[in-house]
């Protein structure tokens, strides 16, 4: 097969070409490289410089190549900065899914998987699992930005006849054993080690929440695992020769606290890790802990990697 994956030289794109050639399959990488952390030399592997915010690239792009499903993995991802620039979020996630989804149609691509968030979900107080059933409130503008993407991808598969699968990532960590860990995320994981490498104390906001041991609860999803996730998605939607579009949650299923990370870290590393307790954020949950029986009972997929395994490849990565 031949796959476009937008966002290809990024920290989940880069994970999901190496699924995608490790099974044989053609890849086009599609990437304006404003956060990439690799660019692939590989004899499957097609590198195109462009943006989704532009037509003339997507044109090109799509002109001279043909695809049997897309990736779209591209976008910007801080929810503190979708905060202070939205009209940035809103043109490079909503315009640029909207680009994207218009060349899919012209050129007849008929499937297409997307990686949304969990922060559709918004806050919730509770230990239960979220499933895909749950409400959807997103509480800051990146949230917001990726519900509106995959409104625009139903209507879209519906108005073409087209098959997608929307897949809500949890919290990503880890990296593979090349060590393509993510340079620029907001996650727990790195924004801490960051913290350790920089010898500053790590913030933890949230310190007498109804929770085990009052910090936040959250749910870690080995990037490999979603990479996985994605190419089980693919395979699933060529499966299918209707109209299809369906949400499912990528994670683990199992919440881990923040302090919990921080106490792991500290052990790999055999060295104190200096943390200053605050506020809570408004808009920050006390638990996010995803459900992914839906995804499992329909592809067979399930996490293989432990948060221990995301901790240690991602310190061995960083340091």
């Amino acid at each position: 097969m031949n796959y476009l994956v937008t966002g290809g030289a990024g920290y989940l794109g880069s994970h999901i070409v190496r699924e995608m050639i490790g099974q044989g399959h053609n890849v086009t990488i599609f990437d304006d490289h404003s956060s990439s952390i690799e660019v692939f030399s590989h004899d499957l592997v097609t590198n195109v410089h462009g943006s989704i915010t532009s037509k003339a690239d997507l044109e090109s792009l799509f002109s001279g190549n043909t695809f049997q499903g897309v990736c779209h993995i591209a976008a910007k991802k801080s929810a503190s900065e979708s905060l202070t620039n939205k009209n940035l979020y809103l043109d490079v996630n909503v315009n640029g899914t909207q680009n994207l989804l218009e060349y899919c149609a012209l050129f007849q691509v008929k499937n297409f998987v997307f990686a949304s968030s969990a922060a559709v979900y918004g806050s919730t107080e509770s230990a239960v699992k979220i499933n895909e059933g749950f409400e959807t409130t997103p509480e800051s503008i990146y949230g917001e930005t990726k519900f509106e993407s995959e409104k625009l991808i139903s209507e879209w598969s519906k108005n073409f006849k087209s098959k997608a699968a929307v897949l809500r990532l949890f919290n990503l960590a880890g990296c593979n054993e090349d060590g393509l860990y993510d340079r620029n995320g907001e996650n727990l994981i790195p924004l801490l080690l960051r913290s350790l490498k920089s010898g500053n104390a790590f913030s933890i906001y949230g310190n007498n929440l109804n929770t085990p041991d009052g910090t936040p609860v959250r749910d870690y999803i080995h990037v490999q695992d979603a990479a996985r996730a994605h190419l089980a998605s693919m395979e699933h939607l060529q499966s299918i020769d209707e109209s299809y579009y369906e949400v499912f949650n990528i994670c683990s299923g199992i919440g881990t606290s923040v302090k919990d990370v921080v106490l792991k870290v500290q052990s790999f590393l055999d060295r104190e890790v200096s943390y200053v307790l605050r506020d809570k954020r408004d808009g920050d949950p006390e638990f996010s802990i995803g459900d992914y029986a839906k995804f499992q009972k329909l592809t067979g997929w399930g996490p293989l990697k432990s948060v221990d395994e995301m901790i240690s490849s991602s310190i061995v990565a960083h340091f």
